[in-house]
């Protein structure tokens, strides 16, 4: 049976909250909309993670993190669960053991404010307990998907934003890089392999650094022209995401979020990370910015 976890809402932090307000009809109304940001009752709606503002936007995530959301993360344990049906789960670093590839858990749990995130040391980052199958689309032909971040990106060099690939393109899969180099050029890109590069692109537009940011990635592999697209923030580059000879082989590595995969190129030190997601669809510059406004008007993200 699949469960979906906002139906099943875990941590104390949330629901304590919400048990503190008086006993009344409008208070009842008000815990159910902290607990899951439904207007019920014309009370007052609480603030919306992620997943429930993409799909308020019309959108269906394979795989949805919000680790200021309650039901993602509770502040202490190895999991940090999808907040889709899919429970697409990650391990704080590899596995259910506590190491020191762990992100370290920053705020309150399920308060879903701008001061809660995971900071990163240089070698940490989240795997996926099992690949998720919609991650194999991304390297092969005719792939239509889109990845969001939100996150701060700190220091120079190569930080992968997720990957299967472990920045080799002898092997299969996908990269998504945050790059910032010696010369200051802080841009992202895409890079996609099958035992040879299939694609790399890279935007024009240069993110912030130390500065909360929405980063995108959408392919459109069948179509020419512009219709992939980068967005950094505000800014959307249209580019051509056609893949050189595609095959069909799986990717080699289990999926990692602040990392390329198999722990290379990790988020470096001071790098925080707030959400992420993975679309089946592609997105153009004015569904990317829905995004970014329902963020702003949540206080997740500067205007």
């Amino acid at each position: 049976m699949t469960i979906n976890r906002r139906k099943f809402l875990s941590g104390g932090a949330a629901l304590a909250a919400a048990s503190a307000l008086p006993n009344t009809k409008a208070a009842a109304a008000l815990r159910v909309n902290q607990l899951t940001g439904f207007n019920i009752g014309g009370a007052a709606a609480g603030p919306k993670n992620l997943l429930q503002i993409l799909e308020g936007l019309g959108h269906t995530p394979d795989a949805c993190w919000d680790v200021a959301a309650i039901d993602c993360y509770d502040g202490s344990a190895q999991d940090v669960f999808d907040l889709t049906a899919n429970n697409v789960d990650l391990w704080r670093g590899t596995s259910d053991a506590a190491t020191t590839d762990d992100p370290t858990f920053v705020g309150t749990a399920g308060d879903l404010l701008s001061s809660t995130y995971f900071t990163l040391d240089g070698g940490d980052f989240f795997r996926c307990k099992s690949q998720p199958a919609f991650i194999q689309k991304w390297h092969k032909a005719t792939a239509t998907v889109t990845c969001i971040i939100l996150g701060y990106w700190d220091d120079l060099g190569i930080q992968a934003g997720c990957g299967t690939q472990a920045r080799d393109i002898g092997n299969h899969g996908m990269f998504i890089d945050c790059h910032w180099n010696a010369t200051g050029i802080t841009n992202m890109g895409v890079t996609i392999s099958d035992t040879a590069s299939l694609y790399n692109q890279g935007s024009t537009a240069e993110w912030t650094e130390n500065t909360i940011q929405l980063l995108g990635i959408s392919i459109d592999e069948a179509s020419a022209g512009t219709a992939s697209k980068h967005y950094i923030d505000g800014t959307t580059e249209g580019y051509d995401g056609s893949y050189s000879a595609p095959a069909g082989t799986d990717a080699t590595y289990t999926l990692e979020i602040c990392a390329a995969g198999n722990a290379v190129a990790p988020y470096k030190a001071g790098s925080r990370f707030y959400a992420c997601a993975f679309l089946p669809t592609t997105l153009d510059g004015a569904g990317f910015d829905a995004i970014r406004a329902e963020l702003v008007t949540q206080g997740r993200i500067g205007a």
